[in-house]
């Protein structure tokens, strides 16, 4: 045919340059025109280009031309022919299978290739294939790729002499499997409850694809290493389960672990070779890997928390997409883990407060039955004295002990009330009915204020009703009820005041009204009058807050209530009403019965301290409440108004949609109204998606507002928008049940993480609330406390001191003054819990010799050593004991640790005070206290120095409150010293050591002249002179004033006093004085104001004092800005008065 054609063309006279048949010349211009001419095709079986038929030059023509990829088969050989477009989808094979069979050029595949063309050839049909997988050479691997194409039949005279590729790449079917795993991870992940689920989680949705995950392995750091916490499991090889070079016991793992360290070193991805250690098959192609990568976990710039290993899928190349995506999932483990790590950090803080909640709890519970043993020890050799001796004192001295009488009585009325409460809530106060003249029991109470109130000049004026029907009630509670409501009255009246009591009945009820005319309670705390610990603020008195709310409950057992009603500076009238009848008890046994069951399961002063938190916080059931999506906003950033009409249709009868045109209304639209999602359409403008990540992620408001991307067309934008923070991506088209049921999650799971943190920082809140107001009500506890102990320690002092009563006399009242002791012991202690908790522990620092310290504190026991037969041996051989603290802190660790030795070592009959400077660290001072008691086990001591754990059965704690060693820790820490406990075991005693840095010799700001040096057996007392003074004092409780007056005038000082701050201030008008001494609380004032107002009257310049119940660092610190000179607390030593006196007028 070629030779005829020629021959032709010849005879034709045809110039061959220009001859038309010349076809190729018609793609000069085309990228491989020059390969085409440039091959020798006579070596082919195809010929020379001039002598092909018509049908291949056409298709030639339409390949080279076409900017789709296609590809020929021509011939019986197949010899392939492509355009440069489908070069790109195989750029491997390019050039070497220009020209040559397709049986050789795709060898790998030919078998399924040759089956595919004989089927076209023998129908005479092409045929289209989509998502074809192929595995193809490329490099040294066999390269997965999927392929949409179509053969289509040449036909050149009815005969078929070639097939026609038109084909496309289906890059979608990798990207898609990496984003679904993606998507499954960022959103499963998020339901994590406890580190055990990670592993099963992880490895499930790493078998959603086996392709890129052949297999994995995941460390987290945990106590400073790399530890497993999950991997995939195989027979002959495993993985290291920690990441510690001396760890490895194969080649296999000791690259394995220099690889991963090498990972966390430079923070990147490092991939390992894994052909020379024979990894066995595996993966979704159960064939050996080839090679693993390792990508660390970062939370933050520079904090590796784990590594992620994952084996490379063995038909990919580890190209730039695949890296990508095995960063963005180790971006997504890494974020759900710290989120996971951070949660549960949150948790164990939560748990931990609770925990000292708990503490506290048990504390708080234990404070008023400590307090009772020393009150009781008190009250006893006081009611020996005042009926049985009192021939033996002289009138002023009866007096003296009455006046410490009435004030130990006080406190152990309001040890009762705590008990009585405790009482109620543990359902053991049960009460006992029966019929009553409770006028006469009403008018009896009533009659033993009538003392009180004309001490007070206060008129007290008692009218109570026949009741005609006796009433079923409790005569102990009734009592109670009388009592409180006409204390509360005395207190909260001015001198000159009225009270007021009223009894009486209608047909149902029985009333009780006390009515006075004191300082009133505001409109404000009004509402909150009788719940319990609240206390209003009005006139400087205190309380402890549980009177009224002690009455309240009291009142509901009988079928009442209480009801207040009160004005400001005018008066308070407090009305209790019971029922008559006994309708009411049954009833009243009933709910009780309900309650006692409810109080059972739960813990009931937690409960009083948390329903003050409740009122402000969400409870936990509606903070994990379900959501109804219904009306859920949506924002949508869409420039295709087609789309939003779409969305519209699909979204708007479940949502409420709201369209932005860009960026700035968008964000306008996000501060003005938080929507619950955020869809943008980044078809046209990626960057403008990005741009509102950045601004969102940066907005603390904003940051939890999940968002959606939405794009037309498909891309490798998905990779990079879930790394930079976007939620998801949808690429259309898609359905609407997809859109509904991706919206749906991402807004169910971002209200959940907002709820679970609100319901963490909620449980926080309750727990951190509860601990404040416990702290509170110990402060106020011991202030209360204090009141009364205060004038009669001051007694009990001066009647020692003046050594006139009899030996038998004496020796009750130094017991009085041992347990009055006791008290502000247990009072000090209370409070340096309160300080300890708001890390307010202060400290005054200055050189101190620690042999003194321990000689002072052995001098305060010697009592206690004498009365248990027990002996004190000296080892001080320390040469350096000088230490920088405060002296009187270390004085009270010392004298703790003695007293506890002291209490727990009676069995052994002595106990050693050792000290030394150890060799291997001189510059500290080791002091041993041993004691060859009890003894503790292993397990006790680790939690002796606990607070408040007295749940456990442990030998240093089986009395008192519980926290002697821990604020003793407390203590030494502060000074940069330690504490710790030893025991061999029970039966065989236990040794404290105390540590703590010494100052050197060869210090230039250390002066030793400046310390005391005391012997082993004198304790040096300074005796102080003082020059009479001219003397202001301003205090309410009248027993407190005239024991400081006579104090103070056996010192020779000259007193006025004055029990209100309006007589304070006429006095400093008038009375030339040189020191002003005043109480904080006052009926018509505080202290605060008060001294300012005096220093602006007073005649002369003064020093002036504070006196209060409080002492906490807060308080000291606001009587100073006050303006006063000094602080002292109740109760008041005589010494130490002396002494503050001698240190502001006189030194």
């Amino acid at each position: 045919m070629e030779g005829n054609d020629r021959k032709r063309r010849k005879k034709e006279g045809k110039d061959e340059d220009h001859d038309p048949e010349m076809w190729w010349k018609q793609m000069e211009n085309t990228p491989f025109y020059s390969l085409l001419v440039s091959t020798d095709w006579s070596k082919t079986s195809l010929g020379p280009l001039d002598t092909w038929p018509d049908a291949f030059r056409t298709n030639v023509i339409l390949c080279f031309t076409s900017k789709f990829p296609m590809s020929l088969f021509l011939g019986k050989d197949l010899i392939q022919v492509y355009n440069e477009s489908y070069v790109g989808l195989v750029p491997a094979k390019h050039p070497k299978i220009w020209a040559t069979p397709l049986s050789e050029g795709f060898s790998e595949v030919w078998k399924e290739l040759s089956v595919m063309i004989n089927g076209v050839v023998e129908s005479g049909e092409g045929i289209f294939l989509k998502d074809h997988l192929f595995l193809l050479e490329s490099g040294d691997i066999l390269e997965e790729g999927y392929y949409n194409f179509s053969y289509s039949p040449i036909v050149q005279d009815r005969h078929i002499v070639g097939i026609v590729d038109t084909v496309a790449s289906s890059s979608h079917v990798i990207n898609g499997r990496r984003m679904e795993l993606l998507r499954n991870v960022a959103l499963k992940t998020g339901s994590i409850k406890s580190e055990s689920e990670i592993p099963p989680l992880l490895s499930d949705l790493f078998k959603g694809n086996t392709y890129d995950i052949s297999f994995h392995s995941l460390y987290l750091k945990k106590e400073g290493s790399f530890q497993l916490s999950c991997s995939s499991n195989f027979d002959e090889i495993s993985f290291p389960t920690l990441i510690k070079k001396e760890n490895s016991s194969s080649p296999f793992e000791s690259t394995f672990i220099d690889d991963v360290l090498k990972c966390v070193e430079e923070m990147n991805l490092v991939q390992m070779d894994l052909k020379p250690y024979s990894f066995p098959a595996c993966g979704h192609w159960n064939s050996p890997v080839n090679s693993c990568c390792m990508t660390p976990l970062l939370s933050g710039e520079n904090n590796v928390i784990g590594v992620l290993v994952v084996g490379i899928n063995q038909h990919l190349h580890f190209d730039q997409k695949y890296q990508g995506f095995v960063k963005v999932l180790g971006n997504q483990i890494s974020s759900f883990v710290t989120t996971f790590k951070l949660r549960e950090e949150n948790l164990k803080r939560m748990n931990e407060l609770q925990r000292l909640d708990r503490n506290r709890t048990n504390f708080y519970t234990t404070v008023p039955h400590e307090f009772r043993t020393p009150v009781t020890l008190t009250l006893g050799p006081l009611e020996c004295l005042l009926n049985k001796e009192k021939d033996q004192f002289s009138e002023d001295q009866y007096k003296r002990v009455e006046v410490i009488y009435r004030n130990a009585l006080k406190v152990m009325k309001l040890v009762n009330d705590i008990l009585d409460f405790h009482e109620l809530e543990d359902g053991k106060m049960v009460p006992k009915y029966e019929p009553l003249d409770i006028t006469s029991i009403t008018i009896e109470n009533c009659s033993l204020f009538t003392p009180s109130c004309e001490k007070e000049n206060l008129n007290l004026r008692v009218k109570c009703d026949d009741i005609k029907e006796k009433p079923f009630v409790d005569k102990e509670m009734w009592e109670k009820i009388v009592y409180n409501l006409l204390s509360n009255a005395m207190k909260f009246t001015n001198r000159g005041g009225s009270i007021e009591v009223n009894l009486y009945e209608d047909e149902d009820n029985v009333y009780f009204k006390v009515s006075d005319t004191g300082i009133g309670i505001s409109e404000k705390d009004l509402p909150f009058v009788g719940q319990r610990f609240f206390r209003a603020n009005e006139g400087g008195v205190v309380g402890t807050g549980i009177g009224l709310s002690l009455v309240s409950e009291l009142a509901k057992f009988h079928g009442g209530d209480l009801r207040v009603e009160s004005e400001l500076n005018k008066g308070t009238t407090i009305t209790v009403h019971i029922k008559k009848g006994t309708a009411h008890l049954i009833e009243s046994k009933k709910e009780e019965s309900s309650k006692l069951r409810t109080i059972s399961s739960e813990n009931p002063t937690r409960r009083w301290l948390t329903s003050l938190a409740k009122s402000k916080l969400r409870t936990s059931s509606e903070s994990l409440s379900s959501f109804d999506q219904n009306g859920s906003k949506i924002l949508c950033l869409f420039h295709d108004s087609n789309i939003q009409e779409h969305l519209s249709a699909a979204l708007n009868h479940e949502y409420e949609l709201r369209f932005t045109p860009d960026i700035p209304e968008t964000l306008k639209r996000l501060y003005t109204d938080i929507p619950d999602l955020v869809l943008v359409d980044i078809s046209s403008h990626p960057e403008d998606g990005f741009s509102l990540i950045e601004s969102m992620k940066k907005d603390e408001s904003l940051v939890n507002v999940p968002i959606i991307f939405i794009n037309t067309r498909s891309g490798d934008h998905k990779i990079e928008s879930l790394d930079r923070g976007v939620d998801d991506c949808l690429v259309m088209p898609f359905t609407e049940l997809e859109l509904k049921a991706r919206i749906s999650t991402h807004i169910q799971n971002a209200k959940n993480q907002i709820q679970s943190k609100n319901h963490h920082k909620d449980l926080r809140q309750v727990a951190e609330f509860a601990t404040i107001a416990k702290d509170n009500f110990l402060a106020m506890l011991a202030h209360e406390m204090r009141t009364p102990l205060a004038p009669a320690l001051m007694l009990v002092e001066e009647m020692i001191s003046e050594k006139v009563v009899p030996e038998s006399v004496l020796k009750k009242i130094k017991l009085i003054h041992q347990t009055i002791q006791s008290e502000v012991l247990l009072i000090d202690n209370l409070l340096d819990m309160v300080k300890i908790s708001k890390s307010k522990l202060a400290l005054f620092i200055s050189a101190v010799d620690l042999h003194n310290c321990i000689k002072i504190s052995a001098e305060k026991v010697k009592n206690d050593l004498k009365d248990s037969g027990m002996e004190l041996i000296w080892s001080l051989d320390a040469k350096n004991s000088i230490v920088n603290g405060d002296e009187s802190r270390l004085n009270q660790i010392l004298w703790n640790v003695l007293k506890n030795a002291i209490k727990f070592g009676r069995n052994g009959k002595k106990i050693k005070i050792i000290s030394r400077n150890p060799k291997d660290n001189p510059n500290t001072i080791e002091v041993e206290i041993v004691d060859y008691g009890v003894g503790l086990k292993d397990k006790q001591l680790k939690t002796i120095f606990d607070p408040m754990e007295m749940y456990e059965k442990n030998p240093y704690k089986t009395t008192g409150l519980g926290v002697g060693l821990h604020i003793t820790q407390h203590i030494v820490e502060a000074h940069g010293g330690s504490v710790n406990a030893f025991s061999d075991g029970i039966d065989k005693g236990a040794t404290v050591r105390l540590t703590f840095p010494v100052i050197e010799e060869n210090d230039a700001h250390f002066d030793r002249s400046n310390l005391q040096n005391l012997s082993n057996n004198e304790i040096k007392k300074v005796v102080v002179d003082t020059k009479p003074l001219s003397i202001l004092l301003v205090e309410d409780n009248e027993a407190i004033r005239m024991v400081l007056t006579r104090v103070l005038n056996k010192m020779n000082h000259k007193v006025k006093a004055v029990g209100m701050a309006s007589q304070a201030v006429e006095s400093a008008r008038t009375l030339i004085f040189d020191l002003f001494i005043s109480d904080i609380g006052l009926p018509d004032g505080n202290g605060y104001d008060l001294v300012r107002m005096v220093r602006q009257v007073a005649l002369q310049p003064h020093k002036s004092i504070a006196l209060s119940g409080f002492s906490l660092p807060e308080d000291i610190q606001a009587s100073i800005d006050a303006g006063f000179d000094i602080h002292l607390t109740k109760p008041i030593q005589t010494t130490l008065l002396r002494d503050s006196i001698h240190q502001l007028c006189v030194s």
